[in-house]
C-alpha cells in the first residue's frame, strides 16, 4: 500500500512539473510592446516592454504557484496518512544474514 502512495505521489509530482512548465500566461500587450520594440528601439519602447515582462512574470509567479499549491494540497494528506517511521540513531542495525 505504501508503495502504491509513493508511486502515485511521484506521478502526481511529475505532473504538477509538466503543467507548471507548459502554463504561459500570454498577453497581448507584451506582444505588441515586444514588436513596437523590435521595430524601433528607442528607450521608451524598451522601458513599456520591460513593464510589460515585469507584468507577465508576476502572472506567471501566481499561476505556477495556484498550481503547486493544488497539488500540494492533493499530497499532503497522504504523507499525512503515512507518516516516516522515525528510528532511534543508536539502535543497532539489523544483521544481514
Amino acid at each position: 500500500m505504501k508503495m502504491r502512495i509513493a508511486i502515485l505521489l511521484v506521478v502526481e509530482l511529475m505532473a504538477a512539473i509538466a503543467l507548471i512548465s507548459m502554463s504561459h500566461s500570454y498577453r497581448p500587450a507584451t506582444a505588441r510592446a515586444f514588436m513596437a520594440w523590435h521595430n524601433q528601439r528607442t528607450p521608451e519602447n524598451r522601458a513599456e516592454l520591460d513593464r510589460q515582462l515585469k507584468i507577465q512574470n508576476r502572472e506567471q509567479l501566481m499561476v505556477d504557484g495556484v498550481l503547486w499549491l493544488g497539488f500540494s494540497a492533493l499530497a499532503v494528506p497522504a504523507f499525512l496518512q503515512f507518516p516516516i517511521p522515525k528510528t532511534s540513531s543508536t539502535a543497532p542495525l539489523a544483521a544481514n544474514p
